[in-house]
């Protein structure tokens, strides 16, 4: 359920360290890994509610959001996933597949994480913004539900207070912030450029519907 040990271990200041293959089903099943930048792996021991065989109990924070939408689609097609609970204040009361097409589900979207039913959920996937999701995952670590962070803008302090709620509770954190092939393919191919360059401009350009772009 982890990363290969080859892939991550001990990481440098400002060093990522991607596993191999990464896309988002990868990420969403090898949740229990810690992948926050600099930060080293939030050790597992005593996990024991993945069992061979059962469904995972999955919830989407920001699920009526381009990526969300997204999100809901992958976990849905999964035999071995379940999407369980669905939160955006945006969409709260309506029926998750009046805004999801294709998505065949009679969950109701909540407003928050407050409202939302948890109950026997093991993976949150956030993609909010960063101020909903600060408080999200805090939320469901503090709970004892694993994350997957997809959202932008999050500091290092977030990140402090993720590795610190999720190392008390034995849990797993990934915050990856662009789960694109082309993001993990530009980080490698700047650890190769940096040894042949002093220095380089990267421009980042997102789409204009983008709200922290």
């Amino acid at each position: 359920m982890t990363f290969p040990a080859e892939h991550h271990g001990r990481r440098k200041t400002g060093e990522w360290n991607l596993p191999a293959t990464l896309d988002k089903s990868s990420l969403l099943r090898n949740g229990p890994s810690c992948l926050m930048g600099s930060y080293d792996e939030v050790g597992m021991s005593g996990r024991d509610d993945f069992r061979e065989g059962s469904s995972m109990k999955v919830a989407v924070f920001g699920a009526g959001g381009r990526m969300g939408r997204e999100v809901c689609l992958a976990v849905a097609s999964q035999d071995d996933m379940e999407l369980a609970c669905a939160v955006d204040p945006a969409y709260a009361g309506r029926l998750l597949r009046d805004i999801v097409p294709g998505l065949h589900t009679d969950l109701v979207v909540a407003g928050g994480a407050e409202e939302a039913d948890l109950e026997g959920i093991q993976v949150a996937v956030d993609f909010t913004v960063a101020p909903e999701a600060r408080k999200n995952v805090a939320y469901c670590l503090e709970r004892g539900i694993h994350c997957v962070v997809g959202t932008t803008g999050l500091v290092p302090e977030d990140l402090e207070m993720f590795h610190r709620l999720a190392g008390k509770r034995g849990l797993g954190c990934i915050v990856a912030p662009n789960f694109s092939v082309g993001a993990v393919l530009l980080m490698e191919l700047c650890r190769v450029v940096a040894r042949f360059m002093d220095s380089c401009e990267i421009i980042e350009l997102h789409h204009p519907g983008k709200k922290d772009a």
